[in-house]
């Protein structure tokens, strides 16, 4: 039998959602924790069939396919909803994608989310940052160069499972910036804009497989 870990966001907003030709009102959202028959606390989160897309300074730099991550779930929370602790970066040319520390991902306190149909669009905002230094670092095979990326940047988790029952979670946008290059020869510089375009399939395991589910 199917069960859902229940990542529930905390506020007090009441927030208006089309449907159709109707438009519901969602009431007060509280954080609770719905117990899932002795599931441990943090379930393990994979992504997989990742792809990866990062733009430096206008330039399109590194582009990679195949990538994957592993962390975990943190059911009832909606800041630090989920965290992500190590990366493979699959297939990236001449590029090697690695995490040197773990990144977080939070969940916006207004969102549309209710208990009808899956939602697509539960947005929230990974942070990159740690310190001084960023949790992406990327070193070229052809020429030694290595940066770190660090800052925050745009996040969209869509509830819908796929036929192989994943979900999905992306990263678009800007937001983050070139941290401690070395070996680069000027470019990328320390402080250059980096857009970041990620998409990947996400596996929940707990006791058995589940789902993440975002609901009032």
């Amino acid at each position: 039998m199917s069960r859902k870990i229940l990542l529930i966001i905390t506020g007090c907003l009441a927030i208006s959602m089309a449907l159709g030709t109707a438009a519901y009102a969602l009431a007060p959202i509280r954080a609770v924790v719905l117990e899932v028959f002795g599931a441990p606390t943090a379930p393990t989160m994979t992504g997989s069939a990742g792809s990866i897309s990062v733009v430096v300074a206008g330039t399109p730099t590194v582009t990679c396919s195949g990538a994957s991550f592993t962390g975990t779930v943190n059911p009832g929370s909606y800041t630090a909803y989920a965290t992500i602790t190590t990366l493979s970066s699959g297939s990236c040319g001449s590029w090697i994608v690695s995490m040197p520390c773990s990144m977080t991902i939070d969940a916006d306190t207004g969102q549309n989310v209710g208990t009808g149909p899956p939602d697509t669009n539960v947005t929230g905002t990974a942070h990159v940052t740690y310190g001084s230094g960023g949790c992406l670092r990327f070193q070229s095979t052809a020429n030694g160069c290595t940066f770190d990326v660090g800052g925050n940047v745009a996040t969209s988790f869509d509830e819908t499972p796929d036929g192989n029952g994943d979900q999905g979670l992306s990263f678009s946008g800007s937001g983050l910036v070139v941290k401690n290059p070395y070996g680069c020869l000027g470019t990328p510089s320390n402080g250059s804009a980096v857009t970041l375009t990620a998409t990947f399939r996400v596996h929940i395991t707990a006791t058995a497989d589940e789902h993440v589910d975002f609901i009032p």
